[in-house]
């Protein structure tokens, strides 16, 4: 199985039997047994914990983002524009 491309090697590529054996379990899945084992060795299968990100650090993440960066720019080049249009309306 090793010399599968990519793309051969994703899990919807393969068949029941193939995954199976991949993961060493039956079609029904683990027994208790096993998948007690198992959570001895690879823990529970949880996602990581988020870190809290303080109030700058998502202020400066947002502002950084491609859409942002566009409106800031946008801003900055239009004022000029609006400067010269305040003056000569007065």
């Amino acid at each position: 199985m090793d010399d599968l491309t990519p793309v051969e090697n994703n899990f919807w590529n393969q068949t029941p039997q193939e995954i199976r054996a991949a993961l060493a379990c039956g079609l029904e899945g683990l027994s208790s047994d096993e998948a007690r084992r198992r959570l001895a060795q690879y823990g529970p299968n949880s996602d990581a914990a988020a870190k809290a990100d303080g109030v700058l650090r998502a202020i400066l993440r947002r502002l950084l983002e491609p859409l942002s960066l566009i409106l800031l720019a946008a801003g900055f080049v239009s004022m000029p524009a609006t400067r010269s249009a305040v003056r000569s309306s007065s």
